[in-house]
């Protein structure tokens, strides 16, 4: 059986570090986000936001696994992400889906150089900024995925986020043109998730990218806070296990219809 949680103040089970976005967005927000939502299903909770489903527990059982199964088809939720244990019993009840395995990785404090040649890494905090970044991460992300947030919908949700004191974007100007970005995707006093990170085309494969990603995971953790990436794309995981301290492998399922 499966209830909604309706109280803010619920004491949820928290175990898997890559449900520290969901997780977060519940202790930021409670469940006053718009298109945010948790549910508790035989003691197991996930939760549910802009279509896609993190299942909180490590380990579920074959019948939990069927009824968020059939949740997730009869709301149409576009992924389900947890755990390798979790998601592999899920997909049993789920014919048309795909499964992409990734990691959660904690990073830690790095002396790599990331001295940049006429360049300042600066930190977004005028209307006018997220608006550039926006316009950037749109640009880079919409030519690989149509289906990416519009400019509108993507300014209105890092400008938000900022104000509410839950995200930091740092970037790379040249010529008066934002040319790099790198955010956390999600902060509390404890931790920081990071993501974000985007490159204008023409000034890739420069280390651009790397030495501003570095730069953020270094200003996380000089506020005392855990960093954490989460990464599917295995043809750079190589890069990013130089600065982990642990690592947990998790996966996404997902469905067609």
């Amino acid at each position: 059986m499966i209830e909604k949680i309706v109280d803010s103040q619920t004491k949820i089970k928290f175990i898997m570090p890559y449900c520290l976005y969901p997780y977060g967005n519940y202790l930021k927000y409670g469940l006053d986000k718009e298109n945010f939502s948790i549910y508790k299903c035989n003691k197991i909770f996930f939760s549910v936001y802009n279509k896609s489903l993190h299942v909180f527990q490590k380990l579920i059982s074959f019948k939990t696994a069927e009824e968020i199964a059939t949740f997730a088809l009869q709301n149409k939720v576009a992924d389900i992400r947890g755990s390798t244990f979790a998601i592999k019993r899920i997909k049993k009840y789920i014919q048309n889906s795909k499964i992409e395995f990734g990691y959660a990785l904690k990073l830690f404090n790095n002396k790599h150089d990331i001295s940049l040649d006429k360049m300042t890494i600066l930190e977004a905090k005028e209307e006018e900024r997220f608006n550039e970044i926006a316009d950037l991460v749109c640009d880079v992300n919409l030519k690989h995925n149509s289906n990416f947030f519009s400019k509108e919908e993507y300014f209105k949700q890092i400008y938000e986020r900022y104000l509410n004191g839950y995200t930091r974007n740092y970037y790379l100007k040249v010529n008066d043109e934002i040319i790099a970005s790198c955010s956390t995707y999600a902060e509390t006093p404890e931790y920081a998730v990071l993501g974000g990170l985007v490159v204008k085309g023409e000034y890739q494969k420069q280390h651009l990218g790397s030495k501003l990603f570095l730069y953020t995971v270094n200003k996380v953790i000089e506020d005392n806070k855990n960093a954490w990436l989460f990464c599917f794309n295995s043809s750079i995981l190589g890069y990013y296990f130089k600065f982990t301290d642990k690592k947990y492998k998790y996966c996404r399922l997902y469905i067609k219809y």
